[in-house]
């Protein structure tokens, strides 16, 4: 039987405020970003703190959400422990880093398979001239945190997987992002000389991914939180996928490379600016098709904003 109210009518229940204070404060502050009033940085201290959205809902559903009273505890609860994670940023976290050289030779390999898992850091990703080297470059990493590298030649052909792993992670505040995070940098180039297949996923941070001079064939990027800055190939006929996350993109496209963009956008925009004839949601040069250097684009966006520059 359903409950009434003193008036004999059905009692009501409130429905969640979780959410709709999250999308709110989203909005805000992608507004703010956009108008240039806060940093894109912002959006790496957020991540931080994700946890807490569970943790509010979880606040709800014990409490229930029958009285504004209710929210007021669950908004204080947060404020509690978004203070206490500061609170426990860790003294030495900053200098408390590992920097390991990463280098793979090409051992004869003609074109490679290389994909690029970054954590929490700043990503430098550009070109090896003139190397026998696949990969050159180091990687930083944070207590409780190492380097993971899968390197293997099958038929002529590299196949790479970097990325990271953390131990401990049901106690490491670091692994929810509540610890105070060090400044960590992946410096890493690649060989121009072969076609590369790549794959990036840029983390919690700031990337700058420069393929100008590198022969990438087929491009994934999945962009996390911060600004990513993209330059595409110069030379030769790529495929390039870029999945927004949340912050700032700028994608540049080399003098003289025809391209072709496919767009989708989500709670964000996307600005393109080129010579570029405009059908449905695509753009296209106009010597797109007889191009000897070419790229085709395609632009998922997430929150925030990406910008492509022709």
């Amino acid at each position: 039987m359903a409950d009434r109210d003193h008036d004999g009518g059905k009692r009501r229940r409130r429905s969640s405020i979780v959410l709709p204070l999250v999308l709110i404060l989203l909005g805000v502050l992608l507004l703010l970003s956009n108008f240039g009033l806060i940093n894109w940085s912002i959006w790496t201290a957020i991540a931080r703190f994700w946890p807490l959205i569970l943790i509010a809902l979880g606040l709800e559903l014990i409490l229930g959400r029958g009285s504004v009273s209710t929210s007021i505890i669950i908004i204080i609860v947060l404020i509690i422990i978004a203070g206490s994670g500061f609170a426990l940023r860790s003294p030495t976290a900053r200098g408390a880093i590992t920097r390991t050289r990463v280098q793979k030779p090409l051992s004869g390999a003609t074109s490679a398979d290389i994909e690029i898992k970054m954590g929490v850091g700043t990503l430098c990703l550009s070109s090896l001239q003139d190397s026998s080297d696949l990969i050159s470059g180091t990687v930083d990493t944070a207590v409780g945190e190492w380097l993971t590298e899968d390197f293997k030649i099958i038929a002529d052909e590299a196949h790479l997987v970097l990325g990271t792993e953390n131990r401990n992670v049901l106690f490491d505040f670091n692994f929810f992002g509540l610890g105070r995070q060090p400044a960590r940098n992946w410096d890493l180039m690649l060989n121009e000389d072969i076609p590369i297949s790549l794959t990036v996923h840029t983390g919690v941070g700031e990337s700058r991914i420069d393929l100008e001079r590198i022969l990438a064939t087929d491009v994934e990027v999945r962009t996390g939180v911060g600004r990513t800055d993209l330059t595409l190939p110069a030379t030769g006929h790529a495929k390039v996928t870029l999945s927004g996350g949340v912050g700032e993109t700028v994608i540049r496209i080399p003098k003289g490379v025809a391209a072709s963009i496919r767009t989708k956008t989500g709670i964000g925009s996307v600005q393109i600016y080129g010579d570029y004839t405009r059908i449905n949601d695509e753009y296209i040069s106009p010597n797109f098709d007889t191009a000897e250097n070419r790229v085709e684009l395609e632009v998922k966006g997430g929150v925030g904003s990406i910008e492509i520059r022709g």
